[in-house]
């Protein structure tokens, strides 16, 4: 669904679906190989990993970090720009630069991982991606980062104060909202394809074209009509307002009464706090 997002928009010309998907199930392949060489090292203890789910994702992120040179692409972090998509969706990391930023990192890990038969999912905070070990049958939860050296995990009350600090009134409306709420929720099929609709619509607004990011708003909110963010985006469209409207770190997130979300992003954290298998 990703891929398919990108196809036509600028940074994506060359983007050949069934390409990036090979290239996509060598990279899966080589993941897989990797773990089974490794295991004994987390058989004997030796395993910097906190239980056999963490082996797995520090293994994973490991690879595509050493292995291939995925990489957060660095201009990003304080100048936001939304009109090249490979900054946006993955053919930007599978293809020669090998980098992305918090929407396509944690997308590659999620489509590698499931493909290994891994219970991943997309995760959003305020200005921010990211993946999450969400294992129904056993109960095993956990959240995955990757845009530093390394994976670090951290737990939902970090994203509370990072990489935007949430006032009170956006607290308690997404306590409201419960399992409808926007935020620190583990998204459904439909809500992550409606999340690529919207970046594409972004992109395509970047660029001018109205019309094509219109109708991928509009199909963004059918899939989620719950998420009103895509409502604001269509409705910001129609009247004329430029996008930023803020998944990237350097846009203005705007809470429910209109204050503009302190912005509190600093990148890489701690180093120490980032592990590789």
């Amino acid at each position: 669904m990703n891929l398919a997002c990108a196809v036509g928009l600028p940074g994506a010309e060359d983007v050949g679906v069934d390409n990036y998907l090979a290239i996509l199930a060598f990279w899966v392949h080589v993941v897989d190989v990797a773990t089974m060489n490794n295991w004994s090292r987390f058989v004997r203890g030796e395993a910097n990993a906190k239980s056999e789910a963490d082996w797995r994702m520090l293994v994973l992120t490991t690879v595509l970090q050493k292995q291939f040179g995925v990489r957060y692409n660095l201009d990003r972090v304080t100048r936001e720009d939304w009109s090249d998509s490979r900054d946006l969706f993955i053919h930007g990391l599978l293809g020669p630069t090998r980098t992305g930023t918090c929407p396509s990192l944690p997308t590659l890990i999620v489509s590698i991982g499931r493909r290994l038969g891994y219970p991943l999912k997309l995760v959003l905070a305020p200005g921010h991606v990211f993946c999450r070990w969400d294992d129904k049958a056993t109960g095993e939860r956990f959240n995955i980062e990757c845009h530093g050296r390394g994976m670090v995990s951290d737990p939902d009350e970090y994203y509370l104060t990072w990489p935007r600090r949430w006032p009170p009134e956006l607290i308690e409306l997404e306590r409201e909202r419960g399992e409808r709420a926007n935020f620190l929720r583990s998204l459904e099929p439909a809500e992550e394809f409606a999340e690529f609709l919207a970046l594409r619509g972004h992109c395509l607004e970047a660029h001018g074209r109205t019309r094509e990011a219109q109708q991928a708003y509009e199909a963004a909110v059918r899939l989620a009509p719950h998420r009103h963010s895509f409502s604001r985006f269509l409705n910001d469209l129609r009247h004329g307002i430029p996008y930023p409207h803020g998944m990237l770190q350097g846009g203005t997130i705007r809470a429910p009464g209109g204050r503009v979300m302190d912005h509190v992003f600093a990148f890489p954290p701690t180093p120490s706090r980032w592990r590789f298998a």
